[in-house]
């Protein structure tokens, strides 16, 4: 399995039954960042001190998967927030057990 993917799976409920209406975890992973429903999970992980539960942060930590729009975008969102986006980066990827730094 693609290591977003093991990511992804730690994300909430919502993330969850978006993906068995959709299917497809990249097209999940991109209609939260650009559907406002989405804000509220961002909200609420940043609100905590979890960036690295994100999508967005997810995005960044495997750039390879997504276009560079969708990566870019993400990257705003976070800095927007005020989240040192390469720590969270980092968080992420431990989540992953991926322990390389993401490109």
């Amino acid at each position: 399995m693609v290591e977003y993917e093991r990511v992804a799976k730690l994300h909430a409920g919502a993330t969850r039954r978006a993906l068995a209406r959709l299917g497809d975890r990249k097209l999940v992973v991109i209609r939260f960042l650009y559907d406002a429903n989405g804000r509220d999970g961002f909200c609420k992980c940043i609100e905590l001190g979890r960036p690295e539960l994100t999508f967005e942060c997810l995005v960044c930590a495997f750039p390879g998967e997504f276009s560079e729009d969708i990566v870019a975008k993400a990257r705003r969102e976070l800095r927007r927030a005020g989240v040192d986006v390469e720590v969270a980066i980092r968080n992420c990827l431990a989540l992953a057990g991926h322990h390389s730094a993401a490109s």
